[in-house]
């Protein structure tokens, strides 16, 4: 929620990130929601892929900061904000899969109980997860025994 960036100190600060930020190379491969005195910045494994003045992000009618990331790309939309020039909502984004973050956890500079409609949910890619076959584990066990015998 929007409320998020009005609440934060004017120096700002961390939102939002899935790599600690003092990670190596936590920008090479995170995702990262950040705000400074001037700006409020979503960076998707170091390219940016939102910028909205703090300012606006303090103004009334707007509501939440919205992200997705999947296959078809990374992408950002603050809702109840248009662009002053086009009147299209405020939104940004790459199509690009490889601008899927790396998720080592959920991180913030934000202290105390979670606001009011604050929210992360994520679906992670497990499709290099497996399990061996009864085949297979017979095999391990075969290799096991015969390297002790």
């Amino acid at each position: 929620p929007c409320t998020v960036f009005r609440d934060m100190p004017a120096s700002g600060g961390v939102v939002l990130s899935t790599a600690p930020t003092d990670g190596k190379q936590a920008m090479l491969n995170g995702l990262f929601v950040t705000a400074t005195a001037q700006r409020v910045d979503v960076i998707a494994r170091n390219v940016v892929v939102l910028s909205v003045p703090r300012g606006r992000m303090s103004e009334p009618q707007c509501q939440r900061l919205q992200l997705s990331s999947s296959t078809s790309g990374t992408y950002a939309g603050v809702e109840g904000l248009t662009d002053p020039d086009t009147g299209v909502t405020v939104r940004g984004g790459a199509e690009d899969p490889n601008l899927r973050p790396q998720i080592v956890g959920v991180f913030t500079d934000l202290t105390g109980p979670p606001p009011p409609g604050l929210s992360f949910t994520a679906t992670i890619d497990t499709r290099y997860t497996s399990s061996p076959s009864a085949l297979k584990t017979a095999a391990m066990i075969a290799g096991i025994l015969g390297t002790v015998v």
